[in-house]
């Protein structure tokens, strides 16, 4: 009898939540596998042209920016990486304090994060604007630059500008999780650690930073995800110029998609994206059962 009532509860709980897996499967998984059976097809402005193999993948490896899209997504993501770990990690250090200044100043750094993609690469591209950037009037106007910087219109100034507006963007949410960690260690540890002759330093290795393991795996595979799949800032920044310069997979399937119509090879480019974006996760999820 008590066998049959946990049956019946289990079937009740899987009617009850059937719906929204419906929903969920019909929203998610659905556009996946229609995008993998597109990039298999022919499809030119949204009539298929017949099944096409792995000619779109292999077009995808042989693309005349393919080469210059993957050196420009390793070093968005390494650059962005390191910088938002730098910057959230030292930054929760810094605000690791209860105090009403601190809850104010923890606020006010949330802001970019905040802010939308879009809104904030329109902003950023008023500050970085090569004639009338209020970045260049002010670097000039105190002396620390003869003439304007192009910052968004020559390469590797372009790049250097989307890396910096992306971590910008990001790393406030870093903090937050690197903050939410630190106060989450018990107090007791750092005062056994004391007691036992250690200074800041060795506390900051042998406390801190293994019991921020965690934390600090899952925000780095966050940010490799996001820095990978960047695309907003991009797109409102350069637009992937000049001259390629700032381009990456996201606005390669934009542009190969939505004004080229060439559908088949832009989704054959996000498979390979979700592939890439999968690796570190199943890495991250692999050493999370080792331990």
């Amino acid at each position: 009898m008590e066998g049959f009532r946990t049956k019946n509860r289990s079937l009740t709980g899987v009617i009850f939540i059937a719906p929204a897996l419906i929903i969920v499967a019909l929203l998610t998984f659905f556009p996946y596998v229609y995008n993998v059976w597109m990039s298999f097809q022919r499809i030119q402005y949204g009539t298929s042209h017949g099944f096409s193999g792995l000619e779109n993948y292999i077009k995808v490896f042989q693309h005349r920016s393919f080469r210059t899209v993957l050196i420009n997504q390793i070093i968005i993501i390494v650059a962005s990486g390191c910088a938002q770990f730098l910057l959230g990690f030292s930054g929760a250090l810094v605000l690791n304090h209860n105090s009403k200044f601190m809850y104010i100043l923890r606020s006010a750094i949330l802001i970019p994060w905040l802010v939308p993609g879009v809104v904030c690469g329109l902003l950023w591209k008023w500050i970085l604007d090569g004639n009338v950037g209020i970045l260049n009037i002010l670097l000039t106007s105190m002396g620390l630059c003869k003439q304007y910087i192009p910052w968004l219109s020559e390469g590797t100034h372009a790049l250097i500008s989307v890396i910096v507006v992306n971590v910008w963007r990001v790393f406030p949410f870093m903090m937050v999780m690197y903050l939410s960690g630190l106060q989450s260690i018990p107090s007791e540890q750092y005062e056994a650690a004391m007691i036992d002759g250690a200074n800041s330093r060795q506390q900051m290795f042998f406390v801190t930073l293994p019991n921020m393991k965690p934390i600090i795996g899952m925000t780095l595979i966050l940010s490799s995800i996001w820095n990978f799949k960047i695309f907003d800032v991009v797109w409102t920044l350069t637009g992937g110029g000049p001259a390629g310069a700032t381009e990456v997979f996201s606005t390669l399937v934009y542009k190969s998609s939505f004004q080229e119509g060439n559908f088949g090879f832009s989704s054959a480019v996000a498979v390979i994206m979700a592939f890439a974006i999968a690796i570190p996760i199943w890495l991250y999820l692999r050493l999370q059962k080792e331990q």
